[in-house]
């Protein structure tokens, strides 16, 4: 009789014990399925087609948040001194003089970038793209390509980028709330805001059509895993959408999914994948994934650029203006100042900052013409063949050196104020030397200076033209 109760006892054990074992089976298998769905993306099939694209992204201060800023500073430093949002916080100058940076926490904005395919047949498409979840773009801003070529560009292998304004349209912008677009469930789970969603014509023949997608997925850093299917699922939506809506079906996709609204450092909170869109309307990822190119944001210093770009795997080190010992690097050349170079740097923002706050001062505008030639045709003894901008792979060795040497031309404290200059003065073809132009129109992000350019040629251009020049200032400051 003992016997009897103990196997009883023993049968009941292992009766209870099953649905633990069937729910950890369960579990096992249901963690198998959202890895191969979700992590890999396993039912999305590979395209054969070859792609690559690189994209830098900017972070800006919600509106109100500016404006409540602004306030607060002009108040303190009177109404006279200039405020605006820097990469670091809100400057504030007066002059050439910048007398304060009031810290502020910015979110992602914006992201620009270039994305080329190769079809079938080799010919490659490019699709220079400017999006934004929160701003429509549903046109080629006139300094879209000197920042691309600027910024973007030395992600590509040097030759391969040979396009200009009108080689291609941003067409057919809209925004679309999860809802909309049958994301309701998603939507709640991924926090996801509006999508913002605009197709990029190539215009060269074979003509091919690139949808864009961009949204904020605002529910958690416990996204970054998952967003291979979180762009899938949202690609599919996105495409559903553009079939109802647009005439022509596109021949590729990319999804731009930002998961981490901080941003830090720049581009961080960026993951981006890029499709073929087959007959079906199916989707197939390529192979290569989109790069997102990273760059930490630095104090103000006339001696070095704004922005330091980085790799994404390596870990981050204290900017050198804030390391107190700089360790000597065996492997690349010992980093020495340029006093000359940088004497002229110095001098041209501070011109360029004085023509800003008076547009309309013939001397003014006289002295910063000076200062940006003498500057440019400085770095041009180093590095000729930015002349002509057509720098062979033996030329970007040479400059790459120069580069760790002593420095860039392309700094960006000197980049933002010559852009602020010539966003508020109309300067026309002949007001710098031919020799100059090239290297000036993307230091400056102006394309009007370029006599080359075509889009000046357009109706649009010139309509636009004409109201730059539709200006309070003398005749003379007035091409």
């Amino acid at each position: 009789m003992t016997g009897r109760p103990a196997l009883v006892l023993r049968s009941v054990e292992t009766i209870m014990q099953r649905p633990v074992i069937w729910l950890a089976g369960a579990a096992v298998v249901l963690a198998g399925v959202i890895y191969l769905e979700f992590v890999i993306d396993i039912r999305t099939p590979q395209s054969a087609l070859a792609m690559r694209s690189a994209l830098v992204t900017h972070n800006k201060l919600p509106p109100e948040t500016l404006d409540a800023i602004t306030i607060k500073l002009k108040a303190k430093f009177g109404q006279d001194a200039t405020v605006w949002q820097g990469p670091t916080g809100v400057y504030v100058r007066r002059d050439a003089e910048i007398l304060a940076i009031e810290p502020a926490e910015t979110f992602f904005h914006e992201a620009l970038g270039i994305t080329q395919v190769a079809d079938d047949a080799g010919a490659v498409a490019t699709f220079p793209f400017h999006v934004s979840p929160y701003q429509l773009r549903d046109s080629v801003h006139d300094r879209l390509v000197p920042a691309l070529m600027m910024r973007v560009a030395p992600a590509f292998t040097p030759g391969n980028l040979d396009f200009e304004g009108d080689d291609f349209s941003i067409d057919h912008c809209r925004m679309a709330s999860a809802p909309e677009l049958g994301l309701t469930l998603a939507g709640r789970l991924l926090g996801l805001g509006s999508s913002t969603i605009c197709t990029v014509i190539w215009k060269r023949e074979p003509s091919r059509r690139m949808l864009f997608g961009i949204v904020v997925a605002d529910g958690g850093n416990w996204i970054r895993p998952f967003v291979r299917g979180a762009c899938r699922v949202l690609s599919n939506a996105w495409l559903a959408n553009a079939r109802r809506t647009d005439a022509e079906q596109p021949d590729y996709l990319q999804c731009l999914l930002i998961d981490r609204r901080e941003n830090q450092p720049f581009g961080s909170g960026v993951s981006t994948f890029a499709y073929e869109i087959r007959e079906d309307s199916s989707l197939a990822r390529f192979y290569s994934t989109p790069r997102v190119i990273e760059e930490v944001p630095l104090g103000p210093d006339p001696r070095v650029p704004a922005y330091r770009r980085v790799e994404a795997a390596v870990p981050q080190s204290p900017p050198e203006a804030t390391t107190p010992e700089r360790k000597s690097n065996p492997t690349e050349p010992e980093r020495r100042s340029d006093p000359a170079r940088d004497t002229l740097g110095s001098a041209m923002i501070e011109a360029a900052n004085r023509l800003a706050d008076a547009p309309c001062d013939e001397a003014a505008k006289a002295r910063y013409i000076e200062s940006a030639v003498n500057y440019v045709r400085a770095w041009l003894k180093l590095m000729p063949c930015y002349e002509k901008m057509n720098c062979s792979y033996d030329d970007n060795v040479s400059n790459a050196k120069i580069e760790k040497t002593i420095g860039t031309p392309f700094r960006r404290d000197v980049h933002e104020a010559a852009t602020r200059a010539h966003e508020l003065v109309a300067f026309g073809e002949n007001d710098f030397p031919k020799d100059t132009v090239q290297i000036l129109v993307t230091l400056a992000s102006d394309g009007w200076i370029d006599p080359k350019a075509t889009f000046k040629k357009t109706e649009e251009g010139r309509e636009t033209w004409r109201k730059r020049n539709l200006a309070d200032c003398p005749a003379a400051n007035r091409p």
